[in-house]
């Protein structure tokens, strides 16, 4: 049958619901398909997002209850205190906090400190002031006076000592000085090391000037071992018109004085031991050590006729100069312990070597004056031709020394330190030691001289004694 235009499909009804149900299959098949791809855009956004917060501090631990310091809690972690574990917070490797919370640069030693400071720098160098006494010395009596009766008398009568004897040993007091020291570690981790120091003592004199006019009279005076007393030289006399020193008025001035010189210098090895007992570092030392003792003692008598007397003019002289010194190898120990910008160093050395001992006695007389002319005789009254001369001895001897210092770190790198130092030697000879008693037959100026005899005494007894050296130090410390 023809169709028209408006006419219906003339298929099965079978073949249009199986057409139906296709279009219906496809349509759930792409829905399935958009669900799918749904999913996976989800996942992937889902990865791309910050995880859930995680408790930094179950993992690494933290004080309950307190908030970490800043940097301590790793990016992308959150805090929660917890109620069981009570732990220190971890302090981020490369820094170290100290008492005032500043951020500091770890280093090799025990303590942590910002500022490098004596031996616990690479090298450090020191300049000190020092202030310091050294023992006194003994000096038998070398001048008195009598009163004028005894002198119009010609006696000796009872001698005023004036300067020496028990009551007037040599002493210095306090002497100034420097000491220079430095040192350097070897190898990174401070175990081998190298220091050394100087320090010398001011060249101290001391001393007094006796003057007469004639009354008093004064003079020089020395134990004679023939005549069993102590005697005196007349150099001043009053106007006297009788008795043996008549018309033989004279001026004197006795010149008296002491010096001293006292150095040392050292050069060690060390060796660092480690942290013992409250110290933070205890270092073994060894090295060679070297010290000077010399000391001279000069007196001086002028004696000078005044008008009316026809005698000569008399200058005597006598002089006597000792040294010693110690060569020797030591051993020691030296602590440094720090607590903040305060340090505290002490050092203990002990050294064992020879003692070489100089002394050097000397004297002159000199009689005349411009007119007549001037004669000079060896000897004066302390020295004569039995004891003129220079001897040497050497022996065995200890020296050991004890060094406390404490320190305040004023800046980096830089220390101000104040201390105690005490240095004892076994042996030293002093120069008050080696006068001798004076066989008086030998002293011109005396009634009884006698140049002929040949006398025992003055010798030289080379006597010596303990010495020790001690006081303050001031300084400061460089150190890199």
């Amino acid at each position: 049958m023809p169709m028209n235009g408006n006419a219906k499909s003339t298929r099965p009804a079978t073949q249009i619901l199986g057409t139906v149900e296709q279009e219906k299959g496809m349509q759930m098949r792409f829905k399935w398909l958009g669900s799918i791809t749904s999913m996976l855009v989800a996942a992937g956004a889902a990865l791309g997002q910050t995880p859930a917060p995680v408790s930094w501090n179950t993992a690494v631990g933290h004080v309950a209850g307190q908030l970490p310091a800043p940097g301590d809690v790793p990016a992308g972690t959150a805090y929660a205190p917890s109620p069981i574990l009570n732990l220190p917070a971890p302090t981020p490797a490369g820094a170290y906090a100290d008492g005032g919370g500043e951020r500091l640069a770890p280093t090799d030693n025990v303590k942590h400190n910002e500022y490098a400071s004596g031996s616990d720098a690479n090298v450090w160098f020191s300049t000190e002031y020092l202030l310091w006494w050294i023992k006194p010395g003994r000096l038998p009596a070398v001048a008195g006076s009598i009163s004028n009766a005894d002198a119009q008398a010609g006696t000796v009568g009872n001698i005023t000592n004036i300067y020496g004897g028990s009551s007037n040993n040599v002493d210095y007091h306090e002497q100034s000085g420097l000491r220079f020291s430095t040192g350097f570690w070897l190898d990174e981790c401070r175990t081998l090391g190298v220091d050394a120091n100087f320090f010398q003592l001011e060249h101290k004199v001391q001393g007094t000037t006796i003057n007469s006019p004639g009354a008093p009279v004064i003079g020089p005076v020395f134990n004679d071992p023939v005549a069993a007393r102590q005697t005196i030289v007349l150099a001043s006399v009053p106007t006297f018109t009788t008795g043996p020193f008549a018309f033989a008025q004279r001026s004197a001035t006795i010149g008296i004085q002491s010096n001293n010189r006292l150095w040392g210098a050292e050069a060690n090895g060390r060796y660092q031991l480690g942290a013992l007992f409250f110290m933070d570092r205890m270092d073994l030392i060894a090295g060679f050590r070297h010290l000077y003792f010399g000391e001279g003692f000069d007196i001086t008598t002028n004696s000078t006729a005044l008008p009316g007397n026809t005698g000569p003019n008399v200058f005597v002289a006598d002089h006597f100069g000792v040294r010693t010194q110690f060569y020797g190898g030591q051993v020691g120990l030296a602590s440094h312990g720090q607590a903040g910008r305060l340090s505290f160093d002490s050092t203990f050395k002990f050294a064992i070597g020879d003692i070489h001992e100089v002394v050097d006695v000397n004297g002159s007389t000199t009689i005349g004056d411009r007119i007549t002319g001037q004669t000079t005789f060896p000897g004066g009254i302390l020295t004569q031709p039995t004891n003129i001369g220079h001897s040497t001895k050497d022996r065995f001897g200890i020296l050991p020394e004890l060094t406390l210092t404490v320190g305040y770190q004023v800046a980096p790198h830089v220390r101000a330190t104040a201390g105690y130092n005490f240095l004892y030697l076994s042996n030293v000879v002093r120069a008050g030691d080696q006068i001798d008693g004076v066989d008086g037959r030998q002293v011109r100026g005396l009634a009884g001289f006698d140049p002929t005899v040949r006398a025992a005494q003055p010798a030289t007894p080379f006597f010596s004694d303990r010495f020790y050296a001690q006081g303050l130090n001031f300084g400061l410390e460089f150190s890199y």
